[in-house]
């Protein structure tokens, strides 16, 4: 109820969808709303989970997204993007998605230009992520989490220091290379935390990170950044 009062002030919306499979081996197609409102203010929320039991085709999908757009309130004028999986089922210019919507936004007269398509979106930010080459910053990060996080000991004795000093956060997670979206947590709380983790390290005699070193500690920061999406549309938008 609180989403579809929040559609109403929608200036442009864009949708992702994504499929997955459950334990019971139902397909389950997850559209995800992220829309402008006349403020700039970026709200994304999960519109509609929905069971596929037949056939999972083109104009199965668009029939799941028709109904959820239609509950909401959410008409076709003010859709400006669509994120995707590369399956043949989104993809396809006649029997797909694509094409699907393509026609159903001709008949209500949607200039083709006003929708953009994005597919596989996730993976091609893990492609240009090995194209900045950050792995200066990024390798000695993880060393400094991991001497904290894989010995139990060390991560008992972070966390009661964390307590004692009533830091704003309780620990520091873990970055996982295949999660390429944890960077940015990881990263986030690393910049947040830097000067207890700074003194952890000392008091333990780990010296592999200068923390003194401006130029890398800027690295950190502006990769953050730069990793943060939603805060960088909302620098855009405010511009």
């Amino acid at each position: 109820m609180q989403l579809n009062e929040l559609c109403k002030n929608f200036e442009t919306y864009s949708i992702a969808i994504d499929e997955s499979t459950d334990m019971t081996d139902t397909p389950q197609l997850a559209i995800f709303v992220r829309r402008v409102d006349s403020s700039f203010n970026i709200t994304e929320e999960l519109l509609a989970l929905c069971p596929m039991r037949k056939n999972y085709t083109g104009a199965a999908v668009f029939k799941e997204i028709d109904i959820a757009l239609e509950k909401a309130g959410l008409t076709y004028d003010r859709l400006v993007g669509i994120a995707t999986d590369g399956a043949p089922a989104m993809i396809g210019k006649k029997q797909g998605l694509s094409g699907i919507i393509q026609k159903k936004t001709g008949i209500l007269n949607v200039s083709k230009d006003q929708i953009l398509w994005y597919h596989c979106i996730i993976h091609q930010e893990s492609l240009c992520s090995k194209i900045i080459k950050f792995d200066h910053v990024m390798d000695n990060v993880v060393k400094a989490v991991n001497f904290i996080r894989s010995r139990a000991l060390n991560h008992r004795q972070f966390r009661n220091f964390l307590d004692e000093i009533n830091a704003e956060f309780s620990g520091i997670p873990y970055f996982t290379e295949i999660r390429w979206l944890s960077r940015v947590r990881t990263l986030k709380r690393f910049y947040d935390i830097q000067e207890h983790v700074a003194a952890f390290l000392e008091a333990k005699g780990n010296l592999c990170i200068n923390f003194d070193d401006v130029k890398w500690m800027k690295a950190i920061y502006l990769i953050k950044c730069f990793l943060n999406l939603d805060q960088l549309l909302n620098l855009f938008y405010r511009m």
